[in-house]
């Protein structure tokens, strides 16, 4: 059990590290979308 717990731990920090590449990259593009439509 406590083999698998680490397991799931290593898992949700693989998790919110792609979750925060992709809040990134949507910030970023929401931005460049708000420049696109101010021009």
């Amino acid at each position: 059990m406590a083999g698998r717990k680490r397991d799931m731990t290593k898992y949700e920090n693989e998790l919110k590290k792609i979750a925060e590449k992709i809040e990134k990259k949507s910030k970023s593009w929401l931005s460049y979308r708000k420049s696109m439509i101010v021009s």
